[in-house]
């Protein structure tokens, strides 16, 4: 029998909150116990009916499957798996390097993409302060099942295109996110004028 916080099957939790996985076996004799989350071992325990392990702090990528294994040399090892999900606030992705300014010709096309951890996956809104000749409606795609990256594509930019944009991220837990992301003309460097040629 395996369980987090008495619970088996699927699990949710808040991000903090802790979990206490435990799992217990009929054997006799006693079993080699192992909790894994994923293919990574968390604790393993020699000449036991149960184990336990406990996340003091739950957080949004600890989410996945969680097995139990136990094996006393009789018989093939038993195994049994647990759905942990962690419900987590959006936040970027800081497994990503991802810059939050694009640089973009005149006449020319951006992708402005912007990768956002987050469970339940949200929905996001792009605006603009000021007016743009672009439709700002955006695209999402899920990386993995707490991962998605945000995209707006811009064509054709005009002079307007360029500016300050902003990305409102919400999934329903703690509140609406919102991202500042520039598209900045790229090109040679303007010619100076505040100076003067002297002979």
């Amino acid at each position: 029998m395996f369980t987090a916080n008495l619970r088996s099957g699927s699990v949710t939790v808040n991000e903090s909150d802790a979990v206490a996985f435990r799992c217990q076996t009929d054997s006799n004799p006693r079993s080699v116990i192992t909790l894994l989350n994923g293919s990574d071992e968390l604790i393993r325990t020699d000449n036991s009916l149960t184990t336990e392990y406990r996340l003091k702090s739950a957080e949004c990528r600890q989410r996945g499957n969680y097995f139990c294994t136990a094996t006393n040399n009789i018989r093939a090892p038993v195994t049994q798996m647990l759905e942990l999900l962690v419900r987590c606030s959006p936040r970027l992705d800081v497994s990503e390097s991802q810059p939050l300014k694009f640089a973009a010709t005149l006449g020319g096309d951006v992708s402005v993409s912007v990768s956002v951890l987050a469970y339940p996956l949200p929905t996001f809104t792009w605006r603009r302060s000021i007016s743009t000749s672009q439709d700002l409606t955006g695209s999402s795609s899920p990386v993995s099942d707490i991962s998605v990256t945000a995209r707006l594509h811009l064509t054709n930019l005009q002079q307007q295109d360029f500016g300050d944009y902003s990305l409102t991220v919400d999934n329903g837990v703690g509140g609406l996110v919102t991202y500042g992301v520039s598209v900045v003309r790229a090109g040679p460097p303007m010619m100076p004028t505040q100076f003067s040629r002297s002979g």
